[in-house]
């Protein structure tokens, strides 16, 4: 552009510079890009933790559809892409679509959010065949769980879609492993106990509560940061007054250490 009067000889003199402009003009389409893909993923996350504050059974739903369908969608092998505009619907699946389309209008988690919650309607129309997978797997998940974990709609409906056949097998394998597993639950620490721990038994603050319980989920220090809403150096201060505290070298110790002591009090009582 703005070279169509100058010969191919000046042309071959700018042409490093130009190399330079082209590169200089990609970097900054794509900080741009990413500095817009930033404040969609903050604005999530906010919507979804509001949801926490006015309905806690609500959220807690959100949470069980995201882990199902991220459980799911690994199960499946799915694109990157599509596994986030997934688990993006599961957790905004509180709100209506046309909110999320008024406040996302240019992502494609809110489509699969509208027809996913169309395909929840189980006299809806709206062919499963023809509808997008990840609609699809979001419909899933949200009426397995809105029929209080009930197989019996999913299981007489596997002929709508291939996708059905596929969740429904998912459930059951998943079922028999929850079965297994639960035969040695009473020798291994539970969720509740480990939090329990850091809660009782660490004397740490409410936010390196809060720090600890996600290093032990296994976010790393950028998930936490956005997960809580501060910066990744805050996060090293807190993990820095954690490892302190604990009297451990690193964040590997300091989760061995919360189990050890989790065991050792399920022992006494």
């Amino acid at each position: 552009m703005g070279t169509d009067h100058l010969s191919r000889h000046e042309i071959e003199e700018t042409l490093a510079f130009l190399h330079t402009l082209s590169i200089l003009a990609g970097v900054s389409l794509r900080l741009s890009l990413e500095k817009e893909s930033r404040t969609a993923l903050d604005k999530v996350n906010a919507l979804h933790r509001a949801i926490g504050q006015f309905d806690s059974e609500a959220y807690a739903r959100t949470l069980e559809g995201v882990k199902m369908a991220g459980e799911f969608i690994t199960d499946l092998d799915l694109p990157k892409s599509l596994a986030e505009d997934i688990l993006t619907a599961c957790k905004l699946s509180y709100y209506s679509p046309d909110f999320i389309k008024e406040t996302f209008p240019d992502h494609a988690f809110s489509i699969t959010l509208e027809e996913g919650k169309r395909l929840t309607a189980k006299s809806s129309s709206l062919d499963w065949e023809n509808a997008s997978i990840s609609s699809q797997i979001f419909a899933l998940v949200t009426l397995y769980i809105k029929d209080n974990r009930n197989l019996e709609w999913l299981s007489s409906n596997q002929e709508k879609a291939s996708i059905l056949k596929k969740f429904v097998e998912f459930l059951e394998e998943k079922q028999v492993a929850e079965q297994e597993f639960s035969l040695e639950q009473e020798t291994k620490p539970t969720a509740l106990s480990v939090s329990s721990t850091i809660k009782n038994e660490m004397n740490l603050s409410p936010r390196e509560q809060e720090v600890l319980d996600l290093v032990i989920q296994g976010l790393n220090n950028k998930e936490i940061a956005q997960e809580l809403f501060i910066s990744e150096h805050t996060v090293k201060n807190h993990l820095t007054k954690i490892f302190q505290k604990l009297d451990v070298p690193d964040r590997s110790q300091a989760i061995s250490k919360v189990y050890y002591l989790t065991y050792e009090k399920s022992n006494r009582s």
